[in-house]
């Protein structure tokens, strides 16, 4: 389906559950050591937790599991060394936790809260027991034999920044899940792939990288990686073109000239739209005399 949604072939453009799908299936096609687990590893709450292997990394993935109140998108079982440990992933693409209308249960001798999405997961999770898909029929039962403090609960979203509102009003819920809820971003997941590439270079893990890292930047879910030398364009004496692929003739630059003069002192030469002119002759400026001693003599317009 990777290839389908890189191609604009699915009309399931905005679907979270296929983005899930896509990523995670990739992911479990990867060496464990650095594909799932060394994502997770870039998560501040699970690096110290998730050690690096000295030896071994298995992990096994359970989509769509059911658990006693909520579907989340992915169970990963995560065998590390000799540790075990479970991360539900709750993966959102456009929108946020899928929350229903708070009612009161009685959960064995406690009465709990129902209805904030992260925080019936962290209860699942505490309980332990998942339903999972059989080929096409939901009928394989897992209970997770993980120390509780070795299981997770994942918040994987499309927010640029931390969502502090939504961690933490499930965490008013819930409030003995702090530290075992966590938060990463499909950016992360972008950048910890395409840092991969000079690391996963053999086939067909390289593609696997390129196929995701294309797909998460097609849905504006990469980060800004640098820009990149434009191509080289070789253009021959000649056969240059410009704009539509009109052919530019070589010419040659010999300088500026000088204007050709203009013969104003003939009679045939010209001025303007084409009309001759004579030429006249400028002996300056003559100023009129007045005769004022005589009696004929005028003032302004008074008589002398």
């Amino acid at each position: 389906m990777t290839i389908a949604e890189i191609h604009n072939k699915t009309p399931f453009v905005y679907s979270e559950d296929l983005l899930t799908a896509d990523v995670f299936g990739a992911f479990r096609y990867l060496p464990t050591d650095v594909g799932i687990l060394g994502f997770l590893r870039t998560i501040p709450e699970l690096r110290e937790r998730l050690l690096v292997p000295q030896w071994q990394a298995r992990c096994d993935y359970y989509f769509w599991p059911q658990g006693q109140h909520r579907e989340p998108d992915v169970l990963l079982e995560l065998q590390v060394d000799q540790q075990l440990f479970h991360v539900v992933v709750e993966a959102k693409y456009l929108s946020g936790p899928s929350d229903s209308a708070l009612v009161e249960v009685v959960v064995g001798n406690e009465v709990v809260r129902l209805g904030n999405q992260l925080a019936d997961q962290l209860r699942d999770l505490e309980y332990g027991k998942y339903t999972l898909f059989r080929g096409t029929g939901r009928n394989r039962q897992l209970t997770l034999t993980s120390p509780i403090e070795n299981r997770f609960l994942l918040y994987l979203t499309a927010h640029v920044t931390r969502p502090e509102e939504d961690l933490a009003r499930s965490m008013s819920h819930h409030a003995v899940g702090a530290g075992k809820l966590c938060w990463a971003n499909w950016f992360q997941v972008y950048d910890y792939l395409a840092d991969r590439k000079e690391t996963l270079v053999q086939f067909p893990f390289n593609r696997i990288v390129d196929d995701i890292c294309l797909l998460l930047d097609q849905k504006l879910l990469s980060t800004f990686r640098g820009f990149h030398p434009m191509p080289a364009v070789e253009v021959g004496a000649g056969d240059g073109t410009f704009w539509k692929g009109q052919h530019i003739e070589p010419f040659a630059f010999h300088g500026i000239t000088r204007p050709p003069a203009l013969p104003l002192l003939e009679e045939s030469s010209y001025f303007w739209r084409g009309g001759t002119s004579k030429v006249v002759g400028f002996d300056g400026i003559q100023p009129p005399t007045f005769d004022i001693g005589q009696v004929s003599g005028a003032f302004w317009q008074m008589a002398g």
